[in-house]
């Protein structure tokens, strides 16, 4: 049922990014080399999941490509820049270095491209942001440096980049908060750390061929503001040591797996009773904030943003016992979605 919906919500993303595209004029529908693609110089993504990659190009490898990638040329270039489409066109540049003969290489030296004619850095970027802002792997610091260039170079207010994008507009504004955070919170939330899987008695686990195991820990988006909160103090009582303290409390938080209200307390602490607000944390202070709209709601009207949202809802109600009458339901919110 979850890949259901999944399945879905992507459909409704993919029909609303074509229906951004469907005013652009069409060029040529062809294969282009690999090597003639640019990346979207707007791209927010800056990682690929590679475990997610290889399940793309295995897909591709024996089912063929469903739907060709869009482009625009390089004006006075032999080259396109890839509009939508840059993890099929990494897919197909993965199975062309696994290639073992000439004709396997032929099938993947070039790619179905459908190119797009009059599209404008302005769209071009508005596009990426709109396709990657669906995927759940965009790292938040990710999303928010390509939120913080876009808005600058559109100069508009945070309230404004929501509407412009179909964000929801707290989300938004706590995914800026990223852009002038410190290297130690960056990274925490970039590339967490590894930390060994401890039993009940705190003992180290073990995989069956007698390695230790580990897990994977970043900072969340919410941790990472009371820890930028925290960071703003040190930098007022102590600025020559506000890095290396906030690299300790990040690594602490990590390695002992703080959830959000252990971490709220500890930012509580720090910043003492005397400080005016305290006792609120960040997360709350910008959801009091007056700098939006007091009646945003919690979803846009923004059709895609609702179907994810629905999607990933369904996974709760996966093994519940009146699984089909959810089903009818949650289609039914889809169809009503769809038809606005």
């Amino acid at each position: 049922m979850q890949a259901f919906f999944q399945d879905r919500a992507k459909a409704v993303v993919e029909s609303r990014l074509a229906a951004q595209l469907e005013r652009a004029p069409n060029g040529e529908l062809r294969r282009i080399a690999l090597d003639k693609l640019r990346q979207n110089p707007f791209q927010p993504r800056a990682h690929i999941d590679e475990d997610r990659l290889a399940e793309l190009a295995e897909t591709i490898a024996k089912d063929g490509l469903i739907q060709a990638i869009t482009v625009r040329r390089r004006e006075g270039e032999e080259s396109y820049d890839i509009i939508a489409g840059h993890r099929r066109a990494a897919a197909f540049k993965l199975l062309l270095e696994r290639a073992t003969d000439d004709a396997e290489r032929a099938r993947w030296t070039a790619i179905p491209a459908q190119e797009k004619l009059e599209i404008d850095d302005a769209l071009m970027a508005r596009l990426a942001l709109h396709e990657n802002f669906q995927r759940e792997d965009l790292s938040p610091v990710e999303a928010a440096d390509a939120l913080a260039a876009y808005q600058a170079q559109h100069g508009l207010q945070t309230a404004q980049l929501a509407e412009e994008l179909g964000l929801e507009y707290k989300r938004v504004q706590r995914l800026l908060r990223l852009t002038g955070a410190p290297a130690a919170v960056r990274d925490g939330v970039t590339r967490g750390v590894m930390v060994p899987v401890v039993g009940e008695a705190g003992e180290p686990l073990t995989t069956p061929k007698g390695r230790m195991k580990q897990e994977h820990r970043h900072l969340d988006l919410l941790v990472a503001i009371e820890v930028i909160r925290a960071h703003d103090h040190f930098a007022k009582k102590k600025p020559k040591k506000a890095e290396e303290e906030t690299a300790k409390l990040v690594e602490r938080i990590l390695s002992e797996g703080w959830g959000f209200r252990r971490v709220s307390e500890e930012v509580e602490r720090i910043l003492g009773r005397g400080e005016k607000g305290a006792g609120r944390s960040d997360a709350a202070r910008i959801d009091a904030s007056n700098e939006g709209p007091a009646d945003k709601p919690l979803f846009t009207k923004d059709e895609s943003r609702l179907t994810v949202f629905l999607a990933r809802a369904s996974a709760h109600v996966a093994e519940h016992p009146q699984r089909a009458a959810l089903e009818q339901e949650l289609e039914g919110l889809l169809g009503a979605i769809r038809s606005r």
